[in-house]
Order: C-alpha cells, then structure tokens, then sequence
C-alpha cells in the first residue's frame, strides 16, 4: 500500500478527487481502477520519455514502472475541461521524482473520461 500525503479539501470539487484517486491509482498500479477513469483512446505523453496514443500503452507503461512507497501531493487544480496536479513521488529505494500532470476531461459531465495527459518527471 502506498503512503498518501495530501492536505484535506472541502469535498466540492468532485474532479479533484478523480485527479488523486488517478494518481494513487498510477502509484499503486491499479490498473483497473486507471482503466475507469482514463478514456480507452486517450493521448498520454511523459515529456521526453513516451507518447502513448491508447490505454493498453499507458496500461503498459504504469506497471513498468519502479514500485512507489509515497506519493506527496501539492496542488490539485480544476477548471472546466482540465485539472491539474503537482507533487512528489518516493520509490521504494528511495528515488524522488516529481511530477505534475496537465489533464484534459473528454467533456464537462461530472462522469467524463480523462482523454489527454501531459505528464512532467523530474528528480527533485
């Protein structure tokens, strides 16, 4: 199970909690709870690593990745169509990296898919 630091909000912005269950779920390698939320065509680029144009990619790519012991969290944004989050995550040996993902919704209805993703790595 992966340690989870991100600071209470008021439970009004219901895709804030999209956007953290979607990180939790990336660190966790929850692959199906990753498949409910992000649309099965969606556009996933990890800047200077991949471009991923499907779900199955992305799919493959999170359980390629290092296991996660923690994931911090900074900001979680909203407005409209995007969202956005920063933080930080912590493997289990111990590597930092942080990330912030710019996120696009395939509409404005409070149950739409995450269909673009523009995500940023970085060792701290």
């Amino acid at each position: 199970m992966v340690e989870v630091v991100a600071t209470p909000d008021c439970g009004n912005a219901p895709r804030r909690e999209i956007i953290k269950d979607l990180v939790v779920a990336i660190a966790e390698k929850r692959v199906d709870d990753v498949g409910a939320i992000v649309a099965a065509d969606v556009n996933w680029t990890v800047i200077g690593e991949a471009e991923m144009d499907n779900l199955d990619r992305v799919l493959e790519w999170i359980t390629g990745a290092e296991n996660v012991k923690q994931v911090r969290f900074g900001s979680i944004l909203t407005h409209g169509r995007e969202g956005g989050v920063d933080g930080e995550f912590t493997t289990a040996t111990g590597q930092r990296w942080a990330f912030c993902l710019v996120i696009g919704f395939a509409s404005t209805a409070k149950t739409a898919k995450i269909k673009t993703v523009r995500a940023y790595l970085v060792e701290p």
